[in-house]
């Protein structure tokens, strides 16, 4: 957009050059337009404050678009607001499920809140966006063993080395031990 703005300004000038009443409405013209890219250009300047000042726009810029969610959610988590993450995280994979690091992150909050009968659902829909994701479905593993469910886990491991990502065969082997009573 900047590169036709200054092609239509050259073309603006060179109308200027011309003799006739029309150059004074063409200087005019242009000088509109730069105004208006100034006071654009101004009134944005706020918005680059910080990154959740620029994430929080972009959602009020383009509120259809899962993207502007997915960072908010991330510089949010950095800021340790992780409630409001994970909102940030469901509305953006609301938008669009085809991102697995949404589900991957979104996930991670409620694990690391100990929270994996929650997380389990959310690394689910990770592991079906992205099959060949070994952070997602390492997750998924752990929270499935964390509530009991081993042959879930172990069926995720197995998975895992049917698609070649042999790091799961050690995973599988923890899964196949018998359990250890609680402490």
């Amino acid at each position: 957009p900047s590169v036709g703005i200054v092609l239509a300004a050259g073309a603006l000038v060179a109308q200027i050059g011309q003799s006739g009443w029309h150059r004074w409405l063409v200087a005019g013209a242009l000088a509109t337009v730069i105004g208006l890219g100034a006071a654009r250009s101004y009134s944005r300047q706020a918005v680059w404050h910080d990154n959740l000042t620029l994430f929080a726009q972009t959602i009020i810029d383009q509120p259809g678009g899962y993207r502007g969610y997915f960072v908010l959610g991330r510089e949010l988590v950095r800021q340790g607001e992780s409630r409001r993450a994970a909102a940030m995280y469901q509305q953006a994979a609301d938008l669009y499920a085809g991102d697995y690091r949404v589900f991957e992150e979104w996930g991670q909050i409620l694990r690391t809140e100990h929270h994996c009968d929650q997380a389990i659902p959310i690394f689910k829909r990770g592991v079906e966006a992205y099959l060949d994701g070994t952070t997602v479905r390492s997750r998924l593993f752990e929270c499935l063993l964390t509530t009991g469910r081993t042959e879930e886990a172990l069926a995720v491991a197995e998975a895992g080395v049917a698609r070649g990502l042999t790091e799961f065969s050690k995973s599988m082997e923890r899964a196949r031990q018998p359990s250890l009573p609680p402490r």
